[in-house]
């Protein structure tokens, strides 16, 4: 069973908050985001919550809700505004031991380069030395290549703008509304 991942990091908080999710289905089916891929704006190579305007982030979390998935998010909070790295590796540390104990065998998350997704490998391959982890492996794609990384974008998105108050209005609310009884979230102080 595969997971689909993003991160975003809310400055605007105050402190700053690092946000990573996963979205997944628990009942073997696959997550279907054919309805953001109709969303996605001509000539644009994916989906983005963050260049999306008011009318299109709600009818994008009203497809979401639709997809029948479930979502976890992880937020590191009071993260120092240098440490987006460190504040990655923490929630990591949390997310991965806990999508492996709901089934979930592989965790891809959008690529930020050989590096850093060299990096996410290395923190893989702690946890299971630790004996934190065993069966999930991590694999990194471009956003672009598939839009099942879309669906945590917008997750991310719509929990970021209603956490910072960015997410006002009836509307946004209401969409909110029909996405959170399938969000899952975890606090974690960096």
């Amino acid at each position: 069973m595969d997971a689909w991942g993003d991160e975003s990091i809310r400055v605007v908080c105050d402190p700053p908050v690092y946000l990573i999710a996963a979205t997944y289905r628990t009942d073997g089916g696959d997550v279907d985001a054919s309805a953001l891929e109709a969303m996605r704006p001509k000539g644009a190579h994916k989906l983005h919550w963050r260049d999306m305007g008011d009318k299109t982030k709600i009818e994008a979390m009203e497809a979401v809700a639709g997809i029948g998935a479930q979502h976890t998010i992880v937020m590191g909070c009071r993260m120092p505004r240098n440490k987006q790295e460190r504040a990655r590796r923490k929630c990591l540390e949390i997310l991965l031991p806990h999508l492996e104990s709901l089934g979930i065998t592989r965790y891809v998350l959008e690529s930020r380069g050989h590096a850093k997704d060299g990096d996410d490998v290395a923190l893989l391959l702690s946890l299971r030395t630790k004996g934190m982890c065993g069966g999930i492996d991590l694999a990194h794609e471009e956003g672009y290549k598939d839009s099942r990384l879309w669906v945590p974008d917008q997750v991310l998105g719509a929990y970021g703008d209603m956490r910072s108050g960015v997410g006002e209005g009836d509307a946004f609310r209401k969409a909110w509304n029909l996405l959170a009884p399938n969000v899952n979230t975890m606090e974690i102080m960096i």
